[in-house]
């Protein structure tokens, strides 16, 4: 039916408003760090967050699994069996976000300087990229939450208001790295916090 054409046409539009804002966030952070500090500033940054998006996709199984149940409970119309649920998932996720976040603490650094250390980077450089690393995942631990919520309000129809926060939040995220970069002399890890207010 057309009614069903358009539902569907609604979701997947929202859906690429949701990965556009994604790909904007995380792609044009290096660039914006590029442009404002420099070329050489821009492996700083994008090693951090190639590390962070090369982790955090195991920890967020858990708002994938619980979007179909979503979705079955607001057919049913039983949203209140969601909040228990909700509650049990975010104390998961949590709890891994915050465990990966001690690891990182305990054997970032090492790890990074054994994976990275040669005579193209610097120690500077190393403990730059380790700090944004923490700082990253630090940010994570604190914001994996909203990931759940976002992925129930989408699967129960609220996926355009979903949709628009997270491009409201990703140009945000990128206006506030840049001017903590760029004017508060936070060097790269301005722009690295910019990215976590987006989170």
């Amino acid at each position: 039916k057309r009614s069903a054409l358009g539902d569907l046409s609604s979701m997947g539009m929202a859906a690429l408003i949701v990965t556009a804002s994604s790909v904007l966030l995380m792609q044009s952070s290096p660039m914006i760090t590029g442009y404002s500090l420099g070329p050489a500033s821009v492996i700083l940054i994008a090693f951090p967050l190639m590390i962070y998006s090369a982790l955090t996709p195991f920890l967020s199984t858990l708002s994938l699994l619980i979007s179909p149940v979503a979705a079955g409970m607001s057919a049913k119309g039983e949203e209140e069996k969601l909040l228990p649920m909700f509650i049990m998932t975010v104390r998961y996720q949590a709890s891994a976000a915050l465990l990966l976040f001690i690891g990182i603490m305990i054997f970032g650094h090492p790890l990074i300087v054994l994976w990275l250390s040669g005579p193209k980077l610097s120690p500077a450089e190393l403990n730059a990229i380790s700090t944004g690393v923490v700082i990253l995942f630090a940010g994570y631990a604190f914001s994996s939450v909203a990931q759940i919520g976002r992925s129930i309000m989408s699967s129960v129809g609220q996926h355009w208001p979903v949709a628009i926060f997270e491009f409201i939040t990703a140009l945000s995220g990128l206006l506030m790295g840049y001017l903590l970069s760029k004017f508060y002399m936070l060097d790269v890890q301005g722009m690295i916090v910019g990215v976590i207010l987006a989170l």
